[in-house]
C-alpha cells in the first residue's frame, strides 16, 4: 500500500510540474493581403491578455501572407499561408530596435506565469545568382519595460549556393524551439514583451523570408483540485507511518 501511495504521489506531482498550455499561436491565415496571421488562434483565457502580432521596422508595405515567392514558386514543404517579408530587413547584426515581430502577454492570473517555450518556422529564399542569403532569427524579451535581453540562440535559414539569376531558391525549413524557463516566474500584473528579430548577411534585395506558427508555451500552476488531491495522498501516507 505504501509503495502504491508513493507511486501514486510521484505521478501526481510529475503530471502537475510537467504539462505545458498552449497561451500564444499564430498560425495561417486566410487572406492573401493583409496580416491575417497576427491574430491569436490559442484558446482564450480571462487569466492572460495577448496582443496581435505586430511587424517593425520592415519596409512600408514589404510585409504581407503569401503561399508563394514569385508565380508558381509555392513554398516547398509548407501548407497555408506564412508571413512574408521583402528584401527590407536589415543587413548584418540582430537587433531588438528594428525588423522584429512582436507581441506581448499580461498575466492577469493571479499567480506567477512560469513560460515554457517559444517555436516557430522560417524559411529563406533568394533569386540573386551573387548572393549566399543566410537569414537570421533572434529573440528579445523584456518585462514591464525593463529593457531588452536575448534568449536562446540566433537560428540561421540557409539558402542554397549555385543560384541561378531570377530562379527563386528556398532554404529548408528550420524549426526552432527557445527553452524560456530560464526568464523564471512572469509576476501577475506584469507584462512580458517578445521581438523576433530577422536579419541576414548581405545587402541585397533579391531576398525575403518567411515566418509562421509562432507559439508561446507556459507551464500552468497546479489547480485547486490536483492540490487537494496531492495533499490527500500525502495525509494517507503520513497515516500509513
Amino acid at each position: 500500500m505504501k509503495n502504491t501511495l508513493l507511486t501514486s504521489i510521484t505521478l501526481l506531482t510529475a503530471t502537475l510540474s510537467s504539462q505545458a498550455a498552449t497561451l500564444v499561436h499564430f498560425v495561417d491565415g486566410t487572406d492573401a493581403d493583409d496580416l491575417a496571421l497576427t491574430t491569436n488562434n490559442a484558446p482564450v483565457s480571462a487569466d492572460y491578455s495577448v496582443s496581435n502580432l505586430t511587424a517593425n521596422g520592415f519596409q512600408t508595405g514589404s510585409v504581407i501572407t503569401r503561399t508563394e515567392f514569385g508565380a508558381g514558386n509555392d513554398i516547398p514543404g509548407a501548407t497555408g499561408e506564412w508571413l512574408f517579408q521583402r528584401g527590407a530587413y536589415t543587413g548584418g547584426s540582430a537587433n531588438s530596435d528594428s525588423d522584429y515581430y512582436g507581441f506581448t502577454v499580461t498575466n492577469n492570473s493571479g499567480t506567477g506565469l512560469n513560460l515554457d517555450a517559444f517555436s516557430f518556422d522560417a524559411i529563406s529564399v533568394t533569386n540573386d545568382a551573387n548572393q549566399f542569403i543566410i537569414a537570421e532569427f533572434q529573440l528579445y524579451y523584456q518585462i514591464d519595460g525593463g529593457g531588452f535581453s536575448t534568449i536562446g540562440s540566433t537560428f540561421a535559414a540557409e539558402s542554397p549556393t549555385g543560384v541561378t539569376a531570377n530562379v527563386s531558391e528556398f532554404s529548408p525549413k528550420i524549426t526552432p524551439s527557445i527553452d524560456l524557463s530560464g526568464i523564471g516566474a512572469v509576476a501577475d500584473g506584469s507584462t512580458i514583451e517578445f521581438r523576433l528579430s530577422v536579419h541576414d548577411n548581405s545587402g541585397s534585395q533579391a531576398k525575403a523570408s518567411f515566418i509562421q506558427n509562432i507559439e508561446l508555451t507556459a507551464v500552468p500552476e497546479p489547480s485547486s483540485t490536483a492540490l487537494i488531491g496531492l495533499s490527500g495522498l500525502s495525509f494517507l501516507l503520513r497515516r500509513r507511518r
